[in-house]
């Protein structure tokens, strides 16, 4: 399947970890990628300081994967340092940085108390899978698990039954448990609005803990401009490695798809890069992508097309094209396969 770029948990000690006074654990946890691995790094390490990663883990029922990072580093080093952890994913294009911030007052007095209870994310189906691939999936996110004792992890819709699959708990370092629930829906149903509850029932929880998420109509999408931009000049000239950007601005959502065509042909995500879409003040978003072009091919005449998928476009795809003699868009058939229509579910 095409690449699904993960979501990333940083983790942090909280008081009643083990052995707080010597060493602190400290994590980084992906979640929900395809195909595998990725990419966890820490921005500092020092000499007593050690990394464990674990993973990927595949889910079977879903074909995602869960990848964790651990640092453990001196807890005297906890108290005046930040951290940070860089998640890649090569065949999303997609890279992440997750900022830990150090406790001056740690261990002693706690600002960061073990949570009584676990806490729930839900994590909204990505543009890629509403629209391309059709396997559109809801994660429910549960975490800070003291005992999975009795767990018990129930989907519920507005209409119709839950399909929906939980993976095994995974114990971290710190001596909590993590668990995922995943939901198989239809693009039209988060189309139309429908609302999904994860319910959990826990040891620990005096009653169940209940989140909702469904798809928010009440602001209005925004249709991107996309605007493909030539190699530079001087870059040009180094007869090396070029490349061709392709700038994409004021939509919304902030779920945009960017994928590079050569010819007509796709190009494999590892030859670009795309930035994490950054808020403007009107509350739209902006994001580039850069293509690394050879200077060679770009001087012997190929068109490379820059394909932009959003829910606000009119067949939720657009593209532009450039190549050395135009400067102006193409018109070069667009690959990527669409799903013929949205009720390809029922």
């Amino acid at each position: 399947g095409p690449p699904g770029a993960p979501s990333v948990f940083p983790l942090i000690p909280c008081c009643g970890s083990v052995d707080l006074k010597h060493q602190v654990t400290v994590g980084c946890l992906a979640t929900g990628f395809m195909p595998s691995p990725v990419e966890i790094e820490w921005n500092r390490q020092s000499k007593g300081s050690s990394v464990r990663t674990t993973g990927p883990v595949l889910s079977v029922k879903d074909g995602l994967y869960i990848q964790s990072s651990q640092l453990t580093i001196l807890a005297s080093e906890w108290k005046t340092a930040t951290y940070q952890c860089n998640v890649a994913h090569t065949f999303s294009g997609t890279k992440q940085k997750k900022t830990l911030q150090g406790d001056a007052d740690f261990p002693d007095t706690c600002s960061n108390p073990c949570p009584d209870s676990l806490e729930v994310h839900l994590i909204s189906p990505k543009f890629k899978d509403l629209y391309i691939t059709r396997n559109v999936n809801i994660i429910c996110l549960v975490s800070n698990m003291r005992t999975t004792e009795n767990l018990q992890v129930i989907w519920t819709r507005e209409n119709g039954n839950a399909t929906f699959t939980t993976e095994d708990p995974i114990l971290h370092d710190n001596g909590t448990y993590s668990a995922i629930s995943t939901l198989k829906i239809c693009s039209e149903d988060w189309e139309r609005g429908e609302k999904f509850t994860c319910s959990i029932r826990n040891q620990d929880l005096p009653s169940p803990l209940r989140k909702t998420i469904y798809k928010y109509n009440g602001t209005t999408s925004t249709v991107p401009s996309v605007y493909v931009l030539p190699p530079p000049l001087d870059e040009l000239h180094l007869k090396e490695i070029s490349s061709v950007t392709c700038y994409v601005k004021n939509f919304h959502p902030n779920d945009v798809l960017i994928k590079w065509l050569e010819n007509g042909n796709e190009v494999n995500a590892d030859k670009y890069e795309n930035i994490t879409p950054v808020k403007n003040n009107d509350g739209t978003f902006f994001t580039y992508s850069r293509l690394s072009v050879d200077e060679s091919k770009w001087s012997s005449g190929n068109v490379y097309t820059c394909v932009v998928g959003h829910e606000a476009l009119p067949y939720y795809i657009t593209q532009q094209s450039i190549d050395k003699s135009s400067g102006k868009p193409n018109n070069v058939s667009v690959s990527l396969v669409m799903s013929e229509s949205l009720s390809s579910c029922h």
